[in-house]
């Protein structure tokens, strides 16, 4: 199950607690919003090997730097959707709830060179 299926049928959201807007207006924006959040969601298949066990095999080291890789080509389709934007965040200057769907991802990219040593520093994000 997405991250979509879990949290926009659920929420209370504007109706509730109007400021700061989490959600767009629009309903076309808001469902471009949601097909960013599961794009994004896609991140997982590359940090999982990175991060977990995978069950009956061993992830050697080249293949999680190989995976890395293909999470760092995978971000560039972020940078993209930013940018055809214009802004900070998905939400605009302030952040929106797709942008607080797809945090945890970043915070599990930020943690790799921590939690992996040594190897760790093999996956660090360049700024460029």
């Amino acid at each position: 199950s997405s991250g979509i299926n879990a949290e926009w049928p659920l929420r209370p959201g504007d109706e509730v607690y109007p400021e700061p807007k989490l959600h767009p207006s629009d309903p076309l924006q808001k469902a471009l919003d949601r097909v960013v959040v599961e794009k994004q969601s896609q991140m997982m298949k590359y940090l999982y090997p990175i991060f977990a066990k995978v069950p009956g095999r061993v992830v050697t080291n080249e293949e999680k730097v190989e995976h890395f890789k293909n999470l760092v080509e995978h971000l560039k389709t972020f940078e993209v959707e930013l940018a055809s934007r214009g802004t900070t965040y998905l939400g605009g200057d302030e952040p929106c709830m797709a942008d607080y769907m797809i945090w945890p991802y970043f915070e599990r990219i930020e943690a790799l060179p921590i939690l992996l040593g040594e190897l760790g520093q093999s996956f660090v994000l360049s700024s460029n």
